[in-house]
């Protein structure tokens, strides 16, 4: 049995059961996570399908969504607080990247969460989920470490991409979860109802929007627990995304009784829209663990070597080491939020920087002397990419 807590647009509890120990260690975690997302962003169902059902009464001011472009950015922070205890839990981040986008307007998306390690605050667990998501904005499925989740009927993300204010929806359904090489895992009932008001300015780091009030009240099951949630998004209909939720959950546990509640707030830190050339700069995108590889001769000697280091949500790292021919190379950095990155290679003795810009949050290279860029070269590739 696994209660795994993540966030992203808003924040839900999940529980999934299976019947062996194996299998919720190898595969429990990566759906739980990738569930999160789903309920998290959930939005309601089209009337044509399943149980779930939508009342859309007429609404002249209907806004139309994006067009999502291939390297898209939405970096969230997300904030839990127990309403049982009055402390905060946690704080961490996520970043949604798209992926791919089809002719008919259907993406994949690639989500990115990075959560800080209790008993290590200076390290985070680093977990990705990739999902498939219709022109219409329902997710089709969704995949995380082994495991493939497919909700039936459909969800629609937070809300419809043409939205309008006096909307209501509701939706009833199933997420299903299979794992290769372990099977299907116990099916999760969620439920909920929607309701749209009115645009309002709404203020999250990444900056002022204007956007709609979504409102949910709904209920997500197992057979081993219960969740009930109300939650509240503000959903900016041009950029497709929410930029702030609030979510209060309740949960009972049917094997032993115990209840708990808390309270998270998901904000925007940054994003980037290509279509509209819209976007704010966010160092929270680059939070994560960065492979750095160094190729060639710095320091007036081979520096070839590789090791790893975090980046927290400052941009700051405490840097990460490497042994070559007896000797001990030390790294250390930072990036900020435009993207500009300053390397510093250390051998004991002596200091080399090396500098660049991340326009991606995947992948970054230069020369180790970009006077003689035949010297070698130095890379760094953030894990989980």
């Amino acid at each position: 049995m696994l209660r795994y807590q993540l966030s992203h647009g808003n924040a839900v509890n999940i529980l999934l059961n299976f019947t062996a120990k194996k299998i919720m260690q190898k595969c429990c975690i990566g759906i739980a996570l990738a569930a999160a997302i789903l309920t998290a962003c959930g939005g309601g169902g089209d009337s044509s399908n399943g149980t779930s059902s939508a009342q859309l009464p007429p609404a002249p001011n209907v806004e139309a969504a994006a067009t999502a472009t291939i390297g898209d950015t939405y970096s969230y922070r997300h904030t839990t607080k127990n309403l049982d205890t009055g402390s905060r839990g946690f704080v961490d981040y996520s970043t949604r990247i798209v992926s791919n986008v089809a002719s008919n307007g259907a993406i994949s998306v690639q989500y990115l969460f990075h959560r800080p390690v209790i008993k290590a605050p200076n390290s985070y667990q680093q977990t990705s989920a990739f999902f498939d998501i219709d022109s219409a904005g329902q997710l089709l499925g969704f995949t995380s470490q082994g495991c493939r989740s497919t909700p039936n009927p459909l969800y629609h993300l937070v809300a419809l991409y043409s939205i309008s204010a006096g909307t209501n929806w509701k939706y009833s359904g199933v997420t299903s979860a299979d794992c290769v090489g372990y099977g299907a895992g116990l099916p999760t009932t969620i439920a909920f109802e929607d309701s749209v008001a009115a645009q309002e300015p709404v203020t999250v780091p990444a900056g002022t929007f204007n956007a709609f009030k979504v409102t949910r009240n709904g209920t997500m099951e197992t057979h081993a627990r219960k969740d009930i949630r109300k939650r509240t998004c503000w959903w900016e209909s041009e950029l497709r995304v929410e930029v702030k939720c609030i979510d209060e959950t309740s949960s009972l546990s049917k094997l032993d009784g115990r209840t708990s509640s808390d309270v998270k707030t998901d904000e925007l830190m940054g994003y980037s829209n290509q279509k509209f050339a819209r976007k704010t700069e966010t160092v929270t995108r680059f939070v994560g663990y960065w492979g750095t590889a160094f190729e060639g001769i710095a320091l007036n000697q081979d520096v070839t070597g590789m090791c790893t280091f975090l980046f927290d949500a400052d941009g700051n790292t405490e840097g990460c080491s490497y042994f070559k021919s007896g000797i001990r190379f030390t790294v250390t950095g930072k990036v900020s939020a435009d993207g500009s990155l300053v390397l510093n290679l250390s051998n004991g003795s002596a200091i080399q920087s090396f500098t660049g810009k991340l326009d991606n949050i995947k992948i970054i290279s230069g020369a180790l002397n970009p006077s003689n860029p035949s010297d070698g070269t130095w890379s760094m590739i953030q894990q989980g990419t």
